[in-house]
């Protein structure tokens, strides 16, 4: 089994440009992830490996939401 991960995005919120850029960034890596897991329901793997792989990009999916909340609120 071959599990791909997305890589989390450390950020600091010293500017409003970086702040602004490392939003963006986060939010392609949301969509990618998204992409990720609808092609993995649609994948031929076995059901086990479809919810270990499914399970795995929900973790990183809220992980990356929970950075895009904290930026969004410091920027606000």
């Amino acid at each position: 089994m071959n599990i791909s991960s997305v890589s989390s995005v450390s950020y600091s919120a010293t500017t409003t440009s970086s702040s602004a850029s490392t939003i963006a960034q986060i939010k392609k890596q949301i969509q990618a992830l998204e992409k990720q897991i609808a092609a993995e329901n649609a994948s031929n793997d076995d059901a086990q490996t479809k919810m270990q792989k499914t399970q795995q990009y929900q973790t990183q999916l809220q992980a990356l939401n929970a950075q895009l909340a904290t930026l969004q609120s410091a920027k606000s």
